[in-house]
């Protein structure tokens, strides 16, 4: 598969869309076997660093896609702001977060608000924690190792979430079979 593009204030072609599509979707899946081989291997800490970029790779992915459909409707896109975004943490761990939540449990009876702002706040905590994965620091008043913060339970729930967001997002890994399903619906309107 051929590079992207790094084009500074020049639009993206479709086809750099869908290079950077499944560059960062192919990457976050080996992100996740990468952490898996240190999970069957006792390597918690690190595992779990492999895993929230793992999810920050998925939201790269999601905010390309979101980027391919309003190029397919002809929205104009401001492309110095769609690769700041698919290059800030931030960003890209919120909509991870977001996703993850929704898909494991949908939105009835869930006071969409209330969890997006939950979730929202809960991001600079999450990446504090993904840096104790890999520094010795402070924890509170106390100076810890990753391996003493980290262990199978407390990696289970973030295994568990990029789990579910794999599995949602297979379909969309065929990205000109979506492309095609949106250009098929875009026709029908």
């Amino acid at each position: 598969m051929k590079p992207a593009k790094n084009y500074k204030n020049e639009p993206f072609t479709l086809e750099d869309l869908k290079i950077i599509f499944m560059k960062s979707f192919l990457n976050a899946k080996d992100l996740y076997d990468d952490a898996c081989i240190l999970i069957d291997n006792s390597r918690y800490p690190r595992a779990h660093y492999l895993l929230r970029i793992a999810c920050e790779e998925i939201g790269k992915s999601c905010i390309t896609l979101n980027a391919i459909c309003d190029f397919l409707v002809g929205k104009e896109i401001n492309w110095v702001k769609f690769q700041n975004k698919i290059r800030t943490h931030r960003i890209k761990a919120e909509l991870a977060e977001r996703t993850s939540f929704f898909l494991q449990y949908g939105i009835e009876g869930v006071d969409i608000k209330y969890e997006l702002d939950r979730i929202s706040n809960s991001i600079e905590p999450l990446e504090k924690f993904k840096q104790q994965s890999l520094y010795a620091e402070y924890y509170g008043e106390v100076f810890c190792a990753p391996a003493e913060l980290f262990n199978e339970d407390a990696l289970s729930i973030v295994k568990t979430a990029v789990d579910v967001m794999f599995s949602k997002f297979e379909p969309f890994s065929d990205i000109d079979r979506f492309i095609a399903f949106v250009k098929d619906s875009i026709a029908k309107n």
